[in-house]
């Protein structure tokens, strides 16, 4: 099991028994490691209290959340990355239909060569054109030739 599933599973765990036995049921590093995942305030105040550490911890949370400059700037690192990342998006599926159309023109160009070339030996075979003549005016395989 990987480290993160396994942390992922210990915090589940923590938080069920934190539901369903009740707070008191908790050890304090297990408070301590809820308080620092909680995402609600109230909740993590709880979980902190009594414990100076834990209650310290929560106060300079909330104060950094508080701090409106740092929640503007998270906001537009955010809005950056999002940006960035529909243009890579974008990028990548233009490059991609762009690919895949080059590609089938390509294919579409073969199988057309190929099939002008069956349809003339077919005409040579018509005429009673040797085979091995066919082969060299067309580049198709004897074999190709044969099964026409």
């Amino acid at each position: 099991m990987s480290k993160v599933k396994s942390r992922k599973t210990l915090f589940q765990n923590l938080r069920k028994k934190w539901y369903t036995k009740g707070i008191k049921s908790l050890s304090e590093e297990e408070r301590y490691l809820l308080t620092l995942i909680e995402p609600n305030v109230e909740e993590a105040k709880k979980l902190g209290e009594g414990n100076e550490v834990m209650e310290e911890y929560i106060k300079e949370a909330v104060d950094v959340m508080d701090e409106e400059d740092l929640l503007e700037s998270y906001d537009k690192e955010l809005a950056l990355k999002q940006e960035y990342f529909k243009e890579g998006k974008e990028e990548g599926n233009k490059e991609g239909y762009n690919k895949g159309k080059e590609d089938g023109i390509k294919q579409g160009i073969e199988k057309g060569t190929k099939e002008s070339k069956i349809e003339m030996a077919k005409s040579m075979l018509k005429e009673n054109l040797e085979p091995s003549l066919i082969s060299k005016i067309t580049n198709l395989s004897l074999e190709e030739i044969q099964n026409l």
